[in-house]
């Protein structure tokens, strides 16, 4: 898993490699829904591949899923929130849940 998701924000980040990228994160969103730094991701690669309507939902799931860390939750919150307002899905954003996160799981991201 921890293979699979470097892999695919090193083939984002450094390679550019949009579609092998999605390739590689869609099976950890599918084995593991519950976590949305996989979902930030493909939402991340979803846009950058011009899927807006792919990453917007992404997004949202993340932003939806509930964390027991409360500001994990809060920030993941506002990642998902930035990045729908980036992708100008308006009504999105604004429905997001409480913004939230943590910045230990997400730093680099």
């Amino acid at each position: 898993m921890e293979a699979r998701f470097y892999l695919a924000k090193n083939l984002r980040n450094y390679d550019r490699d949009y579609e092998r990228a999605a390739q590689v994160a869609e099976p950890l969103v599918a084995e593991y829904p519950q976590n949305p730094i996989f979902h930030l991701l493909l939402g991340d690669i979803n846009a950058k591949l011009k899927r807006k309507e792919k990453a917007a939902a992404h997004y949202g799931q993340a932003a939806e899923i509930t964390l027991r860390d409360p500001d994990c939750q809060r920030r993941i919150g506002q990642l998902a929130a930035a990045a729908l307002a980036a992708l100008e899905v308006h009504s999105l954003a604004s429905t997001a849940p409480q913004e939230r996160c943590c910045a230990a799981i997400l730093k680099g991201f």
